[in-house]
């Protein structure tokens, strides 16, 4: 018997946040984005923080945070991981495809992981933050446009990589924000990568 079609994909609104490095023109249409890289965000996908997947044909590398019981929150192999997907780009790579597997793009970093820092010293903590923040700087300096596809939440650092993104699309129910500041917490780390936007 014939599988049953998938349900529809949310439709995506207009480009959030548009790069002066990338031509409108190259920015595929949301309806081509929704065909292509929306049904990412629900299928299954191997073990690992971190899921990317090459296609040797189209040129696009699609890169997916996968840690959808926490909201794709950040922690050390997360980290290390993003970084090192994007610093690894195949030479012959076109385009970047960066999304979230589940509900949440991302939530930031994971409190649990989080926690551990408090008996960090300055020295341990500063070159914590050094990791964060090469992170993030490998996303926004990916030899080709990076094109961020924001499936729910991205909160938080989840905020600081869509504009990292050259160019990001989001859901009609996607929520940004920086709540961390709920917490007593500022976002540091992040912020010059969201001020280089000029939002």
């Amino acid at each position: 018997a014939p599988s049953a079609p998938s349900p529809p994909c949310p439709r995506l609104v207009s480009p959030l946040l548009a790069s002066p490095f990338l031509s409108p023109s190259l920015a595929p249409s949301s309806a081509g984005l929704s065909r292509t890289y929306c049904s990412a965000a629900k299928e299954e996908y191997p073990p690992g923080p971190v899921h990317s997947a090459y296609d040797t044909e189209t040129k696009v590398l699609s890169v997916n945070l996968c840690r959808p019981s926490l909201h794709n929150a950040w922690d050390e192999e997360l980290i290390q991981e993003v970084t090192r997907t994007f610093k690894e780009i195949p030479s012959d790579c076109k385009v970047v495809v960066f999304s979230g597997h589940g509900k949440s793009f991302s939530a930031g970093a994971d409190l649990n992981w989080m926690q551990k820092m408090v008996n960090y010293t300055a020295e341990e903590n500063r070159l914590d933050s050094l990791t964060v923040f090469d992170m993030v700087a490998a996303v926004r300096d990916a030899p080709v446009p990076v094109i961020g596809l924001i499936n729910g939440a991205a909160i938080g650092g989840g905020a600081g990589l869509v504009a990292a993104c050259d160019i990001s699309y989001g859901l009609e129910d996607s929520v940004f924000g920086f709540t961390e500041v709920k917490l007593g917490l500022i976002p540091a780390v992040i912020s010059p990568f969201v001020l280089e936007k000029n939002w």
